[in-house]
């Protein structure tokens, strides 16, 4: 069957499947076979998992020994790897040193065991001359074409190869996918034949389908109902399909429910007006099925990403909470810090995106002190040497811990990190100069020394506003801190 495959495959394209240097399957023909497994086996719910296999540090090997010597390498790495597969596997080399091999009929912990067996095999057979790193995803769980099986396996490979080590690294999650009899789909729209169709063709794959007819009704119903997706009209009575994205978008409690908005319009700012209120995606009437269930699928899934970050964004505010517990002397101290920080923004004519991110970074910025001893926190004399190093660690560990939410966090996470920075380059983490420092950054540190000031330390006394205001515009004279802000800061308080 797969010679077959493979013979039509080169006819088509007029060029061979295999690598000429190791004889495996090329970059080309390896994609063809995995695409149409893919769509076999989702037919007969075969499992299998792809492994992307890289040679460590062999650019260094090749500027080393020349590209001669490479080649003979990545020519033995594919003999030891076509001794170390099953029969019923394929192997590739994809590119340079990067292999690929689909495990087949192996998942989770037994793709694993196979992939530390084929790794054990081509080091010992190299004599420990080089190592390799190997990067997994498993079929359906990380995709279900080649494109989607090899991002998830790259992003496993290069956490397998961070830091110089070689490493089998397999990002599947452990949680079975949910049933789509789990999730609820709200359709929008005054047309009841059009719900009809969707009712249809969705509910055949189990997703519980409900109504509204308007903008208005659909607003009330997600009061009362989770929703995990809502697929609304465009025109539509009393509120229409923009107007009722935006809504959803605007309030916290249902600004993570995706939006798809149906159109027959092909205008350019028909999607655009869309896009800017804030909808998910986009489906065309009359419907394709395979076009609505694709969508809806996406958008499921992306919720469901959404909700577990958001998850991940509680505990880090409950965490706020225990470092004040463990630094008494700052109870309060981030609300207050995003709450200025906010007023500052608004003054310096921020939009509301930005202002959300700085109320944000306030309450988050002091999260690394939950890895400071509490006796270095709440010390009622001067810190040793040491213990002022303990401190300085606190905006880099705030930074380590919050990473995982990047793409929410936005500039709140550079902030996180870089509040402790001066202008003129003597702050910490990492001694950033001026312009290097962002805008967020610079209200923050402003913010943050303010209220420092002016509250009771373990080793002092809050000072009065006044002299808060003395050491802040000394700071910006000596150009520590910025002095728009500083003064913006005090027309906020004194006025």
């Amino acid at each position: 069957m797969i010679d077959k495959i493979l013979t039509e495959y080169e006819q088509v394209v007029e060029k061979s499947f295999l690598d000429d240097l190791t004889g495996l399957h090329n970059y080309g023909s390896f994609r063809h076979l995995i695409d149409i497994i893919c769509t076999q086996s989702l037919r007969s719910s075969k499992r299998f998992t792809l492994a992307l296999i890289d040679i460590t540090n062999f650019s260094h090997y090749n500027s080393k020994y020349g590209t001669l010597q490479g080649d003979h390498l990545l020519k033995k790495t594919g003999d030891h790897i076509i001794e170390s597969i099953r029969k019923s596997d394929i192997a590739a080399r994809l590119w340079r040193d990067q292999f690929a091999i689909q495990l087949d009929g192996s998942i989770g912990d037994d793709a694993i065991l196979v992939a530390e067996r084929i790794k054990s095999h081509i080091e010992e057979s190299l004599e420990n001359e080089i190592t390799i790193s190997i990067g997994l995803a498993s079929f359906p769980t990380k995709g279900t074409t080649f494109k989607d099986l090899y991002d998830s396996a790259k992003e496993s490979l290069d956490l397998a190869k961070q830091d110089g080590r070689s490493r089998i690294i397999s990002l599947d999650s452990p949680e079975a996918p949910k049933d789509p009899s789990q999730y609820s789909v709200l359709v929008v729209d005054d047309d009841k034949l059009n719900g009809k169709i969707i009712e249809f063709q969705l509910r055949n794959y189990g997703y519980h389908i409900y109504f509204a007819s308007n903008g208005e009704e659909a607003i009330e119903f997600v009061k009362s109902h989770p929703i995990d997706l809502i697929i609304s009209d465009i025109m539509m009575p009393k509120m229409n399909g923009f107007q009722l994205c935006r809504r959803i978008k605007k309030f916290s409690a249902t600004r993570l429910i995706p939006v798809v908005l149906m159109t027959t319009l092909e205008a350019p700012e028909v999607k655009l007006t869309g896009i800017d209120a804030g909808a998910d995606g986009f489906v065309t009437k009359p419907f394709q099925q395979a076009e609505l269930l694709a969508r809806t699928k996406s958008l499921l899934h992306m919720h469901e990403l959404n909700k577990k970050l958001t998850d991940f964004e509680n505990v880090l505010f409950s965490l706020t909470n225990i470092v004040e517990v463990k630094d008494s002397y700052t109870q309060g101290h981030s609300i207050r810090v995003s709450q200025l920080s906010r007023q500052i923004g608004f003054a310096l004519g921020l939009d509301n995106d930005m202002l959300d991110k700085l109320v944000t970074a306030g309450q988050l910025h002091d999260i690394g002190k939950i890895g400071i001893h509490k006796s270095i926190l709440n010390k009622p004399g001067a810190l040793t040497d040491e213990e002022f190093l303990e401190i300085q660690k606190h905006p880099l560990l705030g930074y380590q811990i919050c990473v995982p939410l990047k793409d929410n966090l936005g500039i709140s996470l550079d902030a996180i990190r870089h509040h402790h920075e001066k202008l003129d380059g003597s702050g910490y983490p990492d001694g950033l100069k001026g312009d290097e420092i962002l805008l967020g950054s610079r209200i923050l540190a402003v913010a943050d020394i303010y209220d420092a000031l002016t509250t009771d330390r373990p080793y002092r006394l809050g000072f009065s506003i006044d002299k808060a205001f003395m050491i802040l515009d000394d700071d910006a004279q000596r150009g520590k801190i910025d002095k728009q802000i500083v003064s913006i800061l005090k027309d906020l308080i004194l006025s």
